[in-house]
């Protein structure tokens, strides 16, 4: 009996200690499910959360489908933002461009992100987005695309573009007197200096409005200079005529005079630096492809034969005499197998393509310019540079020995027995030493031995029929050369 007192006891100590605990659960519970009822229920709102700033832009209590809408009219004003750009110069004018045609770019991918995520069907993922975004900065990138900023400039100012800069000229008077001919700058936009500035100057999103007013920038322009200047080509140092050289024309023989003119006028207004090596092969390149070459007679194995080019070493031999009267270093050079007679025995210098090359060197310290002119009689090459005044050349030629013509025999068994004829009669050759002799105010200061050079001579011919030769006689004639001479192909002969 008292055991079941107590045990009753014991039932309603319990039942009244649950009591308040079950009275704590029931309002937890019943405040979450009221929490949780206005969160679903903010979220429903199809607003933008409080605190959101969107580009320094307060959109905290705006609808969603409100705030895209502003911000699509936004990035719309944005982009139709005109930019004035303003000339200061005559010569170039001013111009309105848009934000857009300037390259604008905008990323505001975090911004999209947002509004799509504000308007999902899931009650619960708009809930979460919205509890995401309280209070958060979306950042917003605003930049140019300079490529696209480039072409547009360059369209609106094509007609700054479309000239190009002159450059000075070097003029060589009748008189032989240098001047100058002023060069021409044109005017270009300094892009980087453009681009700089309108960046700057980009507006911020938010505040814009439909009558949003021009954004004043002064145009940056520069005057591109040409290449060359009046200053440049006095600094290469071409003071005044230095040397000057003429030959005669002996054969006026169409097709030689097409080549030595040809070569002549691509020699002209040639330009050396400093240092620099003349190369003749590159000049017979240049005449052969800009003129062509026309039949002429040239050498072949130290004989006169129809062929191609012939006369183009009357140009060669020219110059060679000039570069010779200004002290110039002689790097390659040869003298034809026969005598010429444009030119005195030693100072001709002959040409073969693949064989031989006639190469010179500046060596005066400053550039050298190389003129040519032709008339009906002859060519002269005029060298224009910086020497010393007082300085000059003398070249002497001396021949040192003459070689008799050989004899060669040919049979003719139409002669009489013991008969003789001359076909060709001989001609000696020559052995000529070159001689330059440097003076200083007319006195001699150095002499320097330029060449020893051999001139074959070329064989008495005699038909005869008689098969012993006499004696003294030889069929040996000069020693051959296997290339063609003063041309660039040989022998050429008509067609029967």
């Amino acid at each position: 009996m008292h055991a079941f007192i107590f045990e009753k006891k014991e039932f309603l100590a319990l039942k009244i200690c649950c009591k308040p605990v079950l009275i704590v659960a029931v309002s937890v519970l019943t405040a979450a499910a009221i929490l949780i009822g206005l969160l679903l229920l903010w979220g429903l709102k199809p607003s933008v959360p409080h605190g959101l700033i969107v580009s320094g832009m307060k959109v905290g209590g705006m609808s969603v489908s409100a705030f895209a809408q502003k911000w699509d009219g936004q990035l719309q004003i944005l982009q139709n933002q005109t930019i004035s750009l303003q000339s200061a110069r005559p010569d170039v004018h001013s111009a309105e461009l848009t934000l857009n045609k300037l390259g604008l770019t905008i990323d505001d991918t975090s911004v999209k992100t947002m509004i799509a995520q504000l308007s999902q069907e899931s009650i619960f993922q708009r809930t979460k987005a919205k509890l995401h975004y309280r209070y958060a900065d979306l950042p917003v990138y605003i930049s140019l695309k300079k490529e696209t900023m480039e072409q547009s400039v360059r369209i609106v100012w094509k007609s700054l573009y479309d000239s190009q800069p002159v450059s000075a000229k070097r003029l060589v008077t009748p008189d032989d007197l240098i001047r100058y001919e002023e060069g021409k700058s044109v005017p270009r936009i300094q892009m980087d200096i453009l681009y700089e500035e309108i960046r700057n100057q980009l507006p911020a999103l938010g505040g814009l409005s439909a009558e949003q007013k021009p954004i004043h920038i002064r145009l940056p322009v520069y005057d591109k200079q040409p290449e060359t200047t009046i200053a440049t080509l006095k600094n290469q140092g071409i003071e005044r005529k230095i040397m000057e050289y003429s030959t005669t024309f002996n054969d006026q023989a169409e097709g030689r005079l097409h080549n030595v003119r040809s070569t002549a006028s691509v020699l002209n207004e040639q330009l050396l630096k400093p240092g620099e090596v003349f190369d003749y092969a590159k000049m017979i390149e240049l005449a052969e492809k800009q003129y062509g070459f026309k039949e002429a007679p040239v050498i072949v194995n130290g004989k006169l034969v129809p062929g191609v080019g012939g006369g183009i070493c009357q140009v060669s031999t020219t110059l060679y005499n000039a570069i010779l009267r200004t002290g110039l270093e002689v790097v390659e050079r040869r003298n034809h197998s026969l005598p010429i007679s444009y030119a005195p025995l030693g100072q001709d210098a002959t040409f073969s393509s693949g064989h031989i090359n006639f190469k010179f060197r500046n060596n005066t310290g400053s550039h050298l310019l190389i003129i040519t002119q032709t008339s009906t009689n002859g060519l002269t090459v005029k060298l224009f540079g910086k020497i010393p005044p007082n300085i000059s050349y003398d070249i002497i030629s001396k021949t040192v020995e003459t070689l008799p013509p050989t004899i060669k025999y040919v049979h003719n068994p139409a002669l009489k027995d013991g008969q003789q004829k001359t076909i060709q009669s001989g001609r000696p050759g020559y052995i000529v030493e070159t001689y330059r002799y440097k003076k200083q105010d007319g006195k001699v200061i150095a002499t320097e031995k330029i060449s020893r050079d051999r001139y074959s001579p070329q064989p008495t011919i005699i038909s005869s029929n008689q098969e012993k030769k006499p004696s003294g006689s030889s069929d040996e004639s000069s020693p051959e050369r296997p290339f063609v001479e003063d041309g660039i192909k040989g022998p050429v002969y008509p067609d029967n």
